[in-house]
């Protein structure tokens, strides 16, 4: 008869018995070793769904201003036009320097510019602070005014303390004629009336201006209506009455908002500070 010490020595040699648990390998692998680095993990035929984006600040990428085929053919389509239409992108700064786009500003504009439509959709640009976002929203307004066969408008709410920023970024990419009377960059509601709106190209104002005007014709009610559970909701509501302010009335075709407060996107939006029923794209920027 063994000893405890016996038996435990020969438990020991013979290893686990045919009863043990068996722990199943990992997936993608057969033997239930780690795969080595490089060898794929999916059974092999099996394409990816998504092509995976390399151009990542995240990676490492760095954009760069593109002088390449390619670009120079988008910056010459922006510049000189297409289909009959003049193109309004200038060509060089008021220093002489020629201007050339970055890369990243390039894919902002065709991303964005296929967003244009009567529903007033939106595009989400969360470029980091310095990268030219201010100058890749005139460049997308000389893409728009391509596609809507020329006469494009464009407002944008800013941060007061950047109001001259935008005034000087307009004025350096853009190519209107007499642009002094077509750019207007103001804080002041009395600037905004019908007559100085028909000849605007492009308004820049705060967006404290904005909620001021918009409260000429719309009010906030807290108990303006009762949902399905019979709950109160509160709404903004036309006032009566009242004729819309020219600011409403004009068509434009790219609005920004150059901050991060709110989504102005359309009627359909829940999240609008008003309703924008003139509005062809909206471009929120962060």
């Amino acid at each position: 008869m063994s000893t405890p010490m016996e038996r435990a020595a020969a438990a020991k040699t013979a290893g686990p018995s045919s009863s043990s648990p068996k722990i199943a390998p990992p997936a993608g692998s057969s033997s239930g070793k780690r795969p080595a680095d490089g060898a794929p993990g999916a059974p092999a035929g099996k394409k990816p769904m998504f092509k995976k984006e390399t151009n990542l600040a995240s990676e490492g990428h760095v954009s760069t201003r593109e002088a390449d085929e390619k670009a120079m053919r988008y910056v010459k389509i922006l510049q000189q036009g297409a289909n009959g239409v003049k193109g309004i992108l200038a060509t060089y700064d008021p220093d002489g320097e020629e201007l050339i786009p970055y890369m990243h500003q390039r894919q902002a504009v065709k991303f964005c510019a296929a967003a244009g439509g009567p529903n007033g959709d939106a595009r989400l640009l969360a470029h980091d602070a310095g990268t030219g976002k201010t100058a890749t929203f005139f460049q997308l307004m000389a893409a728009i005014e391509l596609l809507v066969g020329g006469g494009a408008c464009a407002i944008v709410t800013v941060p007061p303390a950047t109001l001259s920023q935008w005034e000087e970024t307009a004025h350096t990419w853009l190519n209107l004629r007499g642009k002094d009377n077509l750019i207007l960059v103001t804080n002041k509601e009395k600037l905004i009336t019908a007559a100085l709106l028909k000849r605007v190209r492009v308004l820049v104002i705060s967006r404290h201006l904005l909620a001021r005007l918009y409260k000429v014709n719309w009010e906030y009610v807290p108990k303006a209506e009762q949902n399905e559970r019979g709950q109160w909701v509160s709404k903004w509501i036309r006032k009566p009455l009242l004729p819309l302010h020219p600011i409403w009335e004009k068509k434009w075709d790219l609005m920004g908002v150059d901050e991060a407060y709110v989504a102005i996107l359309s009627n359909s939006a829940p999240y609008s500070i008003f309703p924008a029923p003139n509005l062809e794209l909206g471009l929120r920027m962060t």
